[in-house]
């Protein structure tokens, strides 16, 4: 275990049966988790009320998780592609883990999150968990 990992949660609003989020702690001496409001949602509200509701109350019950293993959930308003390289470099992260999404925009988004960790010299761990098999596969 060396370094520090930062997890970035999308789909997968929880601790159980993560194995990115797994593999990181596993790797890391020391992990946050992060999850993105893109501005593009806030502003326009595309979503309701309830929905929003919902979100806030899963965040919630996620940080409070993560504080029992000493860790928090940090809540960024932005595009990820933005600012996750300077979260990288300002919290010294060595290992970024998050799920894999199949989604034509997820890939291309990732897509430029893994240039942007490789030029970093962070270690990726992307690993399929909200689909019941691999989709690669």
């Amino acid at each position: 275990m060396t370094g520090n990992g930062l997890h970035w949660f999308r789909k997968d609003l929880r601790l159980h049966d993560n194995p990115s989020l797994r593999q990181l702690v596993e790797e890391s001496s020391t992990f946050r988790g992060i999850f993105f409001l893109e501005a593009s949602d806030v502003v326009l509200n595309k979503s309701s009320s309830n929905r929003w509701q919902f979100l806030l109350q899963c965040l919630t019950n996620l940080d409070k998780s993560l504080q029992k293993f000493g860790s928090r959930l940090f809540v960024v308003k932005g595009q990820p592609s933005n600012v996750l390289p300077k979260l990288i470099k300002k919290w010294n992260i060595t290992n970024l883990s998050f799920q894999y999404d199949s989604d034509p925009f997820a890939v291309e988004r990732d897509g430029a999150i893994r240039r942007q960790a490789v030029v970093a010299g962070v270690k990726l761990i992307v690993k399929p968990s909200h689909s019941l098999y691999d989709l690669k596969r």
